[in-house]
């Protein structure tokens, strides 16, 4: 099981490498790898990347629980700024990354909402793996946001194809 985690991390740590080196290179196809849903937010990119190296260093429980309270702090602080519509500058952890050479249309250079959210409960689960013994409490919040995220893919699709189409 552990050895499936780690390589399932792995494969994500690679996505989101490359979603950064993307955003630094300036080659908005790795920014944008899966298509129709845009490019993928520097913020996101490094909280995916942070969770996998936490989910690869298991053994070391504390690394566990500092990389996941970071990413917990991250998706925290970006819904914040959705919920004062204030930047706190959480879009611009990451030095370098030039956010006006992509046409992000009515999006927000933050990270999306349901995404934030999904990563608080993926954070905070890999935090809790590092603190107990027991994994069921991990488990439950894993599938959280593992279904937040669902759910935030299913209604972009929905959106997408025009089935809730805003009204004046």
């Amino acid at each position: 099981m552990l050895l499936s985690a780690r390589i399932g991390a792995t494969v994500v740590a690679v996505v989101g490498v490359l979603v950064l080196v993307g955003w630094y290179a300036g080659i908005t196809q790795l920014t944008n790898l899966i298509p129709g849903f845009g490019a993928m937010r520097p913020t996101t990119a490094l909280c995916v990347v942070v969770l996998s190296a936490a989910v690869v260093l298991l053994q070391h429980p504390i690394v566990g629980r500092i990389l996941g309270g970071l990413v917990v702090v991250i998706g925290v602080l970006t819904l914040v700024e959705y919920s004062l519509d204030a930047s706190l500058g959480v879009d611009t952890l990451m030095p370098g990354i030039d956010l006006t050479r992509v046409d992000f249309g009515e999006n927000s250079v933050l990270m999306a909402p349901g995404t934030a959210a999904a990563l608080i409960f993926l954070g905070a689960s890999v935090a809790l793996i590092g603190t107990t013994r027991h994994t069921t409490p991990a488990l439950v919040l894993a599938m959280v946001g593992l279904g937040i995220s669902q759910i935030a893919l299913i209604c972009r699709g929905i959106c997408q194809e025009g089935v809730f189409e805003r009204r004046p």
